[in-house]
């Protein structure tokens, strides 16, 4: 039987020879014309960096002289956000020297936010000598286990213990375990939780501005908060006067703690005790 034969036709042989001769062509040319590109776009960088350097950076029309701090919220103060801030060095924020345009803006926000003190910052460069720092701090609401102690904020974050007078004047949590060194740190509990929640209603309602907190127990076992206050004259609160409310549904607790004072304070009774946990609220006068 005659064996076929395997050779390739001459005319498609010789296709292929002349595909693979251009194609070997034309790559030389691809590899020129990218080399061409590609120093071209490195001249384009070159000359937008050089530019840069001269007309802003290196310009001494943009030399930062001010550096503005507003805080719109918290406790902190000018003077203590800018020592946040230090060493200026390190943020290229030495006034009279650094260049505007030298200025990492994200990292002057990164740094501030840092700061277990910043909630938000914003910060803008303003043409021709300014950089400018909005801050929004956190607003301690409670004193943590004892009076001086840790502070905390609406949301759970622990904050630095203070010495100001209107801090150490916050009511009190006790009950809540925190672990060492939990500054900055948000805690998540749900006692801790409605102790916040309790304060922020307290807030929120013009008819509880005679309820003012000293002591907020948190008791755990019972699920109930045990809040002392301070004594009001025109409720006819006593000193020490002790509420127990139910976690459960708390802004119906404080509503009844609000009506049971009330209606008290018509009859012209004291309060030392009320107890909201009960549908029958018992009350010591």
């Amino acid at each position: 039987m005659p064996v076929k034969s395997s050779k390739v036709p001459a005319k498609i042989k010789s296709k292929q020879s002349k595909k693979a001769e251009s194609t070997s062509k034309l790559w030389p040319k691809v590899s020129i014309w990218a080399g061409i590109l590609l120093t071209f776009m490195m001249l384009l960088v070159g000359i937008h960096l050089g530019l840069q350097k001269v007309f802003f950076s290196s310009n001494p029309q943009f030399v930062l002289k001010h550096l503005n701090i507003d805080v719109k919220k918290g406790m902190m103060k000018p003077q203590e956000v800018s020592f946040s801030l230090q060493p200026f060095e390190d943020l290229k924020l030495v006034q009279g020297q650094s260049n505007l345009f030298d200025v990492n803006l994200s990292e002057v926000r990164a740094k501030l936010l840092s700061d277990p003190l910043i909630k938000e910052a914003e910060v803008r460069r303003i043409l021709p000598h300014t950089i400018e720092l909005t801050v929004f701090g956190r607003t301690p609401s409670a004193q943590l286990k004892r009076r001086g102690g840790l502070l905390i904020d609406t949301e759970g974050y622990i904050l630095p213990p203070s010495s100001k007078q209107e801090l150490l004047s916050l009511p009190v949590i006790t009950g809540i375990p925190l672990k060492e060194n939990s500054i900055g740190e948000q805690v998540e509990n749900k006692m801790l939780n409605s102790a916040l929640e309790f304060l922020n209603l307290k807030d929120e309602l013009p008819r509880a501005k005679f309820i003012e907190p000293k002591l907020i127990q948190c008791n755990t076992k019972y699920k109930e908060l045990i809040i002392y206050l301070h004594a009001n004259r025109e409720a006819m609160i006593k000193e020490d006067a002790r509420i127990i409310i139910s976690t459960k549904d708390l802004p119906k607790a404080i509503n009844k703690v609000i009506e049971t004072i009330e209606q008290r304070s018509i009859a012209k009774q004291p309060t030392s005790h009320i107890n909201v946990t009960f549908d029958l609220v018992p009350v010591v006068p």
